[in-house]
């Protein structure tokens, strides 16, 4: 082998052990961070690295730790299977595969758990509830367009729910609620049901271009609190067979 080989195979090895050895940091350096994100703590590198905390408006992950897949950046995109929040002590919990492409950022297989209270942060309309129990997602595919999903394949599940408010003094208890998650022409849709017990949900609810619609019925159930019927008629409209009718939007 000549030496011009030689010094071609050592530059080659030399660039991709320097590549491979780059700080974490680098890749905060080189990415556009989008407003409202910290990282901090940071620490491993490019390729195999670890945050102790991100926070995005307020809301926080902690002990994020992610590797990248080399493969996906020969295809233009920067794709990262990340795992957080393992800890006792932490709010977020996650694990999957997140990443962006010159479309946007996508998610496969992602898996999450958090406090309802926590989760209800992230809803785009704010609750006056508060809420009990905690949510488990599963996202199999999502990926960004306009106005929100070019795809979405996922499902929600509050587990042991619970509502309070200013005007009950105690939590209502309700049934496990399910949401499947789907993309529909750029809207983000939930289809959301429950076991029936108390408040017999079958619901659909859309994220539209600036705005939310929720259409569907609920039957109370024979753990409904009675007490409680004449507060349903404030939120929906009695079809006289025992269930009501929702019809609900709004701005975002």
């Amino acid at each position: 082998m000549s030496k011009w080989k030689w010094l071609a195979l050592a530059a080659t090895l030399y660039l991709i052990f320097f590549i491979m050895m780059l700080p974490a940091q680098f890749g905060l350096w080189l990415v556009d961070v989008p407003k409202g994100l910290q990282v901090t703590g940071v620490s491993g590198s490019f390729w195999n690295g670890r945050a102790n905390r991100v926070s995005w408006n307020g809301r926080t992950v902690d002990d994020v730790f992610w590797t990248v897949n080399p493969g996906s950046m020969f295809a233009g995109t920067l794709e990262l299977d990340v795992v957080a929040g393992q800890s006792s002590m932490s709010n977020i919990k996650l694990d999957g595969t997140v990443g962006a492409s010159s479309s946007g950022w996508f998610v496969n297989n992602l898996e999450f758990e958090m406090p309802a209270n926590v989760a209800s942060e992230f809803a785009p309309v704010q609750l006056q509830l508060r809420l009990g129990g905690y949510v488990v997602g599963k996202i199999a595919t999502a990926s960004q367009g306009e106005p929100w999903c070019e795809q979405l394949d996922g499902k929600l599940t509050w587990v042991k729910p619970t509502v309070a408010s200013t005007s009950v003094s105690n939590p209502l208890k309700l049934d496990d609620t399910r949401a499947n998650l789907s993309c529909n022409a750029g809207n983000v849709v939930a289809d959301v049901s429950d076991d029936g017990r108390v408040l017999g949900l079958d619901v659909k609810g859309t994220l539209a271009e600036g705005q939310f619609i929720v259409d569907g019925s609920l039957k109370p159930g024979r753990e409904f609190p009675q007490s409680l019927e004449q507060m349903l008629r404030f939120v929906a409209t009695p079809k006289g067979d025992g269930s009501y009718l929702i019809n609900l939007d709004g701005p975002l």
